[in-house]
């Protein structure tokens, strides 16, 4: 039996990278060391192997996936004890399989997410869980991957902007180019897209298609900031840094009112004896923190207009944070 691609499991380095794009848009205070609790123990009946991470609504009930198990559940207290419930099982047919990350919560309180596998090309779906009657929950396809230039098994996490349009990132599709570096296994080095919602329909638009060169591949976690901006993390190593231990780039696309993105680098992750060092320094003081930066790598022509932008990390952080301030 054949599984679609799964999404990237995170090595160190990139693990690190998300959490310098959640410490940049947060600057949370570290007060104190947390404590553990365990809230809930899966077993081996759905939603088995729960995948990927969490989401919480305001009632204070949590939403995930099980890969495997093909379940979107919840997690909601009961009795002082918490309960799961399976909302959704996909069938690996047209409405999708393999969950690959948890659902974001619309305006409309229903749950946004992707499958890697399955929809009517076999290749991965964006899908919509509206709440029913009782405890039922109803699934709408609001897009089915080609696997060609628009992209094959979205993997990570949907995020919307103000005007309800939804954003996302595939792991794999989009160049066509049999040269491409990603060509070989994946048919392509994964794309960035938007949903726009018309009417009951959703209308897809590309906004990026990774090529493995200048841009790394496989783009992943996505983050907005309050400008608008929509930052992205990309796995590595780009051209010209082949050979390193687990680097990954971060890249920040913005809009203009002709409808056009651009794209520029924000930062490019050093190899990971070095990134686990730069993690210590920022935690241990974030305010003084500088990062290494590299601009060595020259942009390349791509379907967005790419500015010869290197920043250095450090400065992109003091930024946020006074913007957050």
């Amino acid at each position: 039996m054949s599984f679609p691609r799964r999404p990237r499991i995170f090595t160190r380095s990139q693990i690190l990278l998300i959490a310098f794009l959640a410490f940049a848009f947060a600057v949370p205070t570290f007060a104190h060391a947390q404590t553990e609790t365990t809230l809930f123990n899966f077993g081996p009946a759905a939603p088995a192997n729960p995948y990927n991470g969490l989401t919480l609504d305001a009632a204070g009930n949590l939403y995930g996936v099980a890969y495997y198990s093909q379940a979107v559940y919840q997690l909601h207290r009961s009795n002082g004890a918490w309960q799961a419930n399976v909302l959704y099982t996909f069938t690996k047919g047209k409405d999708g399989g393999y969950p690959s990350s948890p659902p974001v919560i619309g305006s409309d309180g229903s749950l946004y997410g992707v499958a890697a596998g399955g929809g009517t090309h076999g290749q991965g779906v964006v899908y919509k869980l509206t709440r029913g009657s009782g405890s039922t929950w109803k699934e709408t396809v609001l897009y089915s991957f080609t696997g060609g230039r628009d992209g094959a098994a979205p993997g990570n996490n949907l995020v919307f902007d103000n005007a309800g349009k939804l954003y996302g990132t595939t792991a794999s599709g989009g160049d066509s180019n049999p040269n491409s570096v990603c060509q070989i296994d994946y048919q392509g080095c994964g794309t960035v897209f938007e949903l726009s919602p018309e009417g009951t329909q959703w209308k897809f638009r590309l906004l990026s298609v990774f090529t493995g060169k200048f841009d790394a591949f496989g783009p992943a976690f996505l983050a907005f900031d309050k400008a608008s901006n929509l930052y992205v993390s990309s796995s590595g190593p780009p051209s010209g840094f082949e050979g390193q231990s687990g680097p990954g780039v971060i890249f920040k696309l913005v809009p203009h009112t002709s409808g056009l993105w651009t794209q520029s680098l924000v930062y490019y992750l050093a190899p990971a004896p070095t990134a686990a060092t730069l993690a210590t320094s920022f935690l241990t003081n974030p305010a003084t923190f500088t990062a290494p930066h590299s601009t060595t790598a020259s942009p390349i022509a791509r379907p967005v207009s790419v500015p010869r932008v290197a920043a250095r990390f450090s400065s992109f952080l003091a930024k946020r944070t006074a913007n957050t301030a």
